[in-house]
């Protein structure tokens, strides 16, 4: 079997030489042809068609009840229309049952002038308004939004702290508002202010007798993602998260690493991590150990610490889930190889798997030259499979390309669909 250091030393290794194909420039996409239905547009929320692709990302604008997200990276985009699907449910719930805490919360959530509630009354009519106030409202919610490190440099002041200081530090209010999240499946870690305000407004109802406040299941189409094990890891990190303060949430998570045979200083250096949440640091250990056994699992921990944004952490999250599936339901996984950026996985059956965080892969001199340098290290040492998983769409380009290349491609690996 290959050696760790000789395959990383192989994957990291670019060609020297031109690619031999024509290239192609980042394709013009629409929603539709990204995202589920259901995901590109409600009576709470719509992506714009403006899809914008830069280094294998996609960006969009969200316009939504509670101003509009500029958000780029499939998990990102999932994660915050699951959010304002969320939060629109919930907030009628409220307007219905609990009048005082609706009251609160039209003082927490609101775009421009608008209260939450006269927004929701008619979706989007505030288009306008949002278009008219581009230099306040809407760059002010984009600044909140990236806030907690979207494109925040690791080592920035405070950057240790930012996630944990989410939590109330009274331990009961805290509680309440991690069970608050768990109930209406909200990740209490989330960077959107939206969530927030609406998590703490709901906490500290119920923290002063309104014991009720949040008790809702919200109906909402069941989750994009792919699951794995049924869903039971998922399960397993919500009731994490919900039970455990960071610092103890953090303490299980090493411990969690170290079981799966991370070495105990990478398994600490990982719980440190800044720019991951003790939610995102919990989902890539749970998912691991689902590995069982695989050798050198310290490579998925040292592709993750790569992370040095949000938006890189919530792929490092997307393609730790993308490795157990394929180990769960293709072939076992029996060693992982790290390069950076790049998780690499070695099959039972002798397959090289490489897993890729891309919204869309295409065909340029970069992919290129990669994939003929992956693609003569699989040769020399006699892998007789070689795979690509994509997190979203792949070219035809780059999938001829590819099978030139003996790359088997499969593509739409986040997606249930």
């Amino acid at each position: 079997m290959v050696t760790v250091r000789a395959a990383a030393a192989a994957i990291v290794l670019l060609s020297a030489t031109s690619a031999h194909a024509q290239t192609e420039s980042a394709p013009a996409l629409t929603p539709d042809q990204l995202l589920p239905a259901s995901v590109v547009r409600s009576g709470h929320h719509r992506v714009l068609d403006d899809v914008r692709v830069e280094g294998y990302l996609a960006e969009v604008d969200i316009e939504s009840d509670f101003g509009t997200y500029r958000t780029r990276g499939l998990p990102m985009i999932l994660l915050r229309v699951h959010e304002v699907e969320t939060l629109a449910q919930a907030v009628t719930h409220f307007e219905r049952e609990n009048q005082r805490l609706a009251a609160e919360l039209r003082g927490q959530l609101r775009v421009g002038a608008d209260s939450f509630v006269d927004i929701l009354a008619s979706p989007l009519r505030t288009t306008a308004k949002l278009v008219d106030q581009a230099t306040s409202n809407v760059n002010q919610t984009l600044r909140e939004i990236n806030t907690l490190g979207a494109d925040s440099p690791a080592g920035a002041a405070g950057a240790g702290l930012r996630y944990e200081s989410l939590m109330p530090d009274d331990p009961i209010l805290a509680g309440h508002k991690r069970n608050a999240a768990r109930q209406l499946g909200l990740d209490v870690y989330s960077s959107n202010p939206r969530v927030q305000d609406f998590l703490d407004a709901v906490a500290t109802a119920r923290s002063s007798g309104q014991a009720g406040a949040g008790a809702i299941t919200v109906a909402l189409p069941q989750r994009a993602e792919r699951a794995v094990a049924g869903g039971r890891v998922q399960a397993t990190i919500e009731a994490a998260v919900a039970q455990r303060p960071p610092g103890e949430l953090l303490r299980e998570v090493q411990a969690v690493l170290e079981a799966t045979g991370v070495e105990p200083a990478l398994a600490a250096e990982f719980a440190r991590a800044p720019t991951l949440s003790p939610r995102h640091k919990a989902a890539i250990a749970l998912h691991l150990r689902e590995l069982d056994g695989a050798r050198n699992p310290g490579a998925v921990v040292e592709t993750a610490l790569a992370a040095r944004s949000e938006i890189e952490a919530l792929t490092a999250v997307a393609l730790t889930r993308m490795l157990a599936r394929y180990h769960e339901a293709v072939s076992p996984v029996v060693e992982l190889v790290s390069s950076g950026h790049l998780p690499v996985a070695v099959s039972r059956d002798g397959a090289l798997v490489v897993a890729l965080g891309f919204d869309v892969l295409y065909w340029d001199a970069s992919s290129a030259r990669v994939f003929d340098a992956i693609a003569r290290h699989a040769s020399d040492r006699g892998y007789p499979r070689r795979e690509v998983l994509v997190l979203g769409a792949v070219t035809q380009q780059a999938r001829e390309q590819l099978a030139a290349l003996g790359f088997g491609v499969e593509a739409g690996q986040l997606l249930d669909r």
